[in-house]
């Protein structure tokens, strides 16, 4: 019954893919705020465009998929825009490919398997409790992982500055920002916690 709608929604896997490695660029170039604006922006567009679809079109969920894809490939198609005027374009060499395949694989690895095993224990329940069970499960899963919201602004945005900081032999900023870091988390966290439960 949902075919159709798996099949005009697949042609976000490769926007979502664009939109990441747009992402890393930003984060490479320590312009977080600038992403953040950007891509709050871009949501603020596609809530607009679908309650427009629901309340001014027609009221099916391939039109809101649409809509959501429309302004998915119009934020990637601005993302690479501001790219090239900056970067432009160059021609890629592969003389340092191995170093940041050596870079890369090990996050890779971490990445791979944390998907199969949010992916794998759906599968489980699935063949033994049923689909309601995988429902529920996941639920329960999408709630308890409302504690890594409070964690994801430290995620994208401190691996560049620290690694600024130890490139430039600045350990004590380095320190004290990790210490501040810790602190934030635990302040957010331990209070959201108890409130993800309650």
């Amino acid at each position: 019954a949902y075919s159709a709608v798996f099949r005009v929604g697949a042609i976000l896997v490769p926007i979502y893919v664009v939109r990441e490695m747009s992402q890393n660029y930003f984060r490479a170039k320590r312009q977080i705020k600038r992403f953040s604006l950007l891509d709050g922006l871009k949501t603020y567009f596609v809530v607009g465009s679908v309650v427009a679809v629901l309340l001014l079109f027609e009221r099916n969920l391939i039109g809101v998929i649409t809509a959501i894809i429309t302004v998915e490939i119009l934020f990637v198609l601005g993302l690479q825009i501001v790219i090239y005027t900056e970067v432009g374009l160059h021609q890629p060499s592969l003389r340092n490919f191995r170093t940041y395949l050596g870079y890369s694989i090990p996050m890779m690895v971490t990445t791979f398997s944390g998907n199969l095993q949010s992916r794998a224990d759906r599968l489980l329940i699935g063949f033994y409790l049923g689909p309601l069970s995988v429902g529920v499960y996941s639920i329960a899963y999408t709630v308890a992982q409302l504690i890594r919201t409070v964690i994801l602004p430290l995620r994208i945005s401190l691996l560049p500055e620290l690694t600024h900081l130890l490139s430039n032999n600045k350990r004590n900023e380095c320190r004290d920002l990790i210490a501040a870091s810790s602190k934030y988390y635990l302040t957010i966290a331990i209070p959201s916690v108890f409130g993800s439960y309650l």
